[in-house]
């Protein structure tokens, strides 16, 4: 049961990770979405800021990692609420049999 209880655990902080990484991409996402709109504006004027906001808006594709951050955290809640379950079920049965 203790190496059960441990995995939960694991899997649990591993899922908090997730949200927290999920969340600052989403942050990310936003960032470079303003600056997509900032560089088809044609906002800035000087050469060379111009050419770091396109090196940023060139560089920094993040949509397929947000997409696998949010499969591998779905599947992880899922994870942890099947073994949630089975750990639930194993100590019942456990404690019937006293």
């Amino acid at each position: 049961m203790l190496v059960m209880g441990t995995s939960l655990m694991t899997l649990l902080v591993f899922v908090v990770y997730l949200g927290l990484a999920l969340s600052d991409l989403r942050d990310l996402n936003r960032s470079r979405h303003h600056a997509v709109t900032a560089h088809h504006a044609k906002c800035v004027t000087d050469a060379g800021w111009a050419k770091v906001l396109t090196d940023y808006v060139n560089r920094t594709a993040l949509a397929s990692l947000h997409h696998w951050v949010r499969w591998l955290m779905g599947i992880s809640v899922v994870m942890l609420l099947v073994g949630v379950v089975v750990m639930v079920r194993v100590l019942r049965a456990l404690s019937a049999k006293r």
